[in-house]
């Protein structure tokens, strides 16, 4: 990858700011899965990693619980803002999944993550996450899946691929996904003592569209948004994303959060040539980042149900070691 032209990506500049109007994360609209067979390419850039991590062995780097185990709060309002066509307002719900307090022998101090589904920013819900929001649970997090507000007129991807549009909207759309997301993280902070969880310990993860809101939410914390929560911490300690890469990276610099990113290299909905430009950003900032990348076009939720093992692996290792849990 280092022998690679890295793309600059910058707000205003062509339309590459709207790489995230992106397709549905779902298998059957992500591309061919074949193409991925083998394996991640490698690199020499010590900020960079796509070696295969190892093998899990406990709490967080494997299931401890049973399906059983895990207990379900749904439709918790948590914000809401300003429809993004309307303009009426609009409540903005969560699901919340955790060990059920009588099967977790560790119930306080848990760490989080906030789970964001796909859709282009135009369509998508918090049912997309159900599996992965559920399966991390059962590895002792306490995991949070929102709905965020979304325009299903938005034009992002028609402009991505060079096509006129409404950029402002498009824009708008991506910015309501951040603050609607900041504002999750903020409601798991002021709720961290009944949740069992510790608030300097929240990651966000994401597919797609929501692969794209969580590396904003690692690199844009200064714009928190006006969601709900107002007066709680809208950062987050790192962020995994399955397709997902930040289109302002003047946004990045010193101090954000460490990022895990797998991408493929034809993403016909989140352009590779961003990805690289978010991990030279990224490493010229000091900052931690991972790149698992793949050949072929499979994108977001059937890229990372593809190599899923591996990148669980990749991601548990790197969790653990950026939000303290080793």
């Amino acid at each position: 990858m280092n022998s690679r032209r890295l793309t600059a990506i910058a707000l205003g500049v062509a339309v590459s700011l709207t790489v995230a109007a992106c397709s549905s994360t779902s298998p059957s609209s992500s591309g061919d899965i074949g193409s991925t067979k083998s394996g991640p390419t490698t690199t020499a850039d010590p900020t960079t990693t796509t070696t295969t991590a190892a093998a899990p062995v406990g709490r967080y780097q494997q299931p401890v619980f049973t399906p059983a185990q895990i207990a379900t709060t749904a439709d918790v309002v948590y914000g809401g803002g300003p429809d993004l066509r309307s303009g009426q307002p609009v409540d903005l719900a969560l699901d919340v999944y955790r060990p059920d307090a009588s099967a977790d022998p560790e119930p306080a101090g848990r760490p989080a993550i906030v789970w964001l589904y796909g859709g282009g920013f135009r369509t998508g819900s918090k049912e997309a996450v159900v599996d992965v929001a559920r399966a991390y649970a059962q590895r002792g997090y306490v995991t949070v899946a929102p709905d965020y507000r979304v325009d299903p007129g938005n034009d992002c991807q028609a402009i991505q691929h060079g096509s006129a549009g409404d950029q402002s909207r498009c824009q708008a759309a991506i910015l309501a996904a951040q603050h609607d997301a900041q504002a999750a993280v903020r409601w798991v902070r002021a709720h961290a003592d009944e949740l069992g969880v510790d608030p300097t310990k929240i990651a966000a993860g994401g597919f797609s569209a929501g692969a794209v809101t969580a590396v904003n939410l690692a690199y844009r914390a200064d714009d928190p948004g006006t969601s709900g929560n107002a007066g709680f911490d809208s950062s987050v300690q790192a962020a995994v994303a399955a397709s997902g890469c930040e289109y302002q990276t003047a946004a990045i610099g010193p101090g954000d959060a460490p990022v895990s990113i797998i991408a493929s290299h034809d993403d016909k909905a989140v352009f590779y040539s961003c990805v690289e430009a978010t991990v030279a950003a990224a490493r010229a900032a000091g900052l931690t980042i991972e790149l698992h990348d793949y050949p072929g076009s499979t994108h977001a939720k059937a890229l990372y149900q593809a190599h899923q093992v591996d990148t669980d692996a990749e991601w548990a290792t790197f969790l653990m070691a950026h939000l303290g849990l080793a």
